[in-house]
């Protein structure tokens, strides 16, 4: 049995570097003092200092001045507290006197800035997570209250989109985005129209509401196999109407599965990247396109990004399973 043990604790451990070395060693080079991740040469912090000043703390119009030009107001004082990582020696960081030259400004915008990436995702995550939930909580309590015919075969066809590959799904929405924009065309909506569905932010909602709200219901039906038909009925006998013992005593006891569901909705929203570039324009381009159109920019930038995004898909799921073992 030591034996037994001994190789199947290798093999566990084997699958765990595997899966999880590579995500390490990304994180590991974010903070790599070298301008490329060729090699290791020494430990540092100004890549995410510079990335703080290219995304926040922009030289073209973030720096606010007085009447004397100097700096002030927060952003200085954020400034002066992170030059002590030696952004300000980093190719990403320009100060103001050097950018005003038509090179260095050439230089500088060639440099990968995140804040409409990062900005675009915010939006459609939090849009995309809000009627995620909504329709999701709204399904699964229907196929749960009623049945009906093809109730099933509903039930069903509800989870192919997390059966179906991403890039097989992304294809699909294009193409029923283009068939819809032609339809809307003949009914006389302008193109132009925030109603008209073109490839753009709304494509984009509705894209991550198809994936999304799926996880949301099939999360809310685990935790509704488990209710108890009679707190319902116990409601109404003591004088509430059907839509008070709703929210009065069902919505309570779904909430751990809904605030799990919606940090589920929210991380997978937050991560897409294949769906998102079939369905996305240049000016709604989510942080996950905007990594990868920057390839070719600064390595060491790019792992901040990832770093950063890894850290916040880690929060979400370390409160997703805090709130399972709250419900347990």
């Amino acid at each position: 049995m030591d034996r037994v043990n001994w190789l199947l604790g290798g093999w566990t451990t084997a699958i765990l570097l595997f899966l999880y070395l590579p995500i390490v060693i990304l994180v590991l080079w974010s903070f790599n003092s070298a301008d490329y991740s060729s090699k290791w040469e020494g430990f540092t912090t100004k890549w995410y200092s510079a990335f703080w000043h290219r995304t926040v703390l922009d030289a073209h119009d973030a720096i606010a001045t007085d009447e004397n030009g100097a700096d002030t107001g927060w952003r200085h004082t954020t400034r002066s507290a992170l030059d002590w990582a030696g952004a300000g020696r980093a190719d990403e960081v320009r100060r103001t006197e050097v950018l005003r030259s038509r090179y260095y400004q050439k230089i500088w915008g060639q440099i990968p800035n995140f804040v409409s990436g990062i900005k675009n995702s915010l939006i459609v995550g939090v849009v995309a997570t809000l009627l995620s939930v909504l329709l999701g909580t709204t399904a699964a309590w229907l196929t749960f209250k009623y049945k009906y015919p093809l109730h099933g075969a509903l039930t069903t066809l509800v989870a192919v989109p997390m059966i179906v590959p991403e890039i097989i799904m992304g294809i699909s929405l294009l193409s029923f985005i283009t068939l819809a924009s032609g339809w809307m065309a003949k009914l006389g909506v302008p193109a132009d129209s925030a109603f008209a569905l073109n490839r753009g932010i709304l494509a984009v909602i509705l894209a991550h509401v198809t994936f999304c709200f799926p996880y949301v219901m099939v999360t809310i039906q685990a935790r509704l196999a488990g209710i108890d038909p009679a707190l319902e009925e116990a409601a109404m006998d003591l004088g509430a109407t059907p839509r008070k013992a709703f929210t009065k005593v069902i919505v309570p006891y779904l909430m751990p599965a809904i605030v799990s569901g919606t940090l589920m909705a929210f991380t997978l929203s937050l991560d897409d990247f294949v769906v998102t570039y079939f369905v996305s324009d240049a000016d709604s381009q989510t942080l996950p396109i905007r990594i990868y159109g920057a390839y070719k920019g600064p390595a060491p930038m790019l792992h901040v990004v990832s770093t950063l995004m890894i850290g916040l898909t880690l929060l979400m799921v370390v409160m997703s399973e805090g709130i399972k073992r709250f419900q347990r």
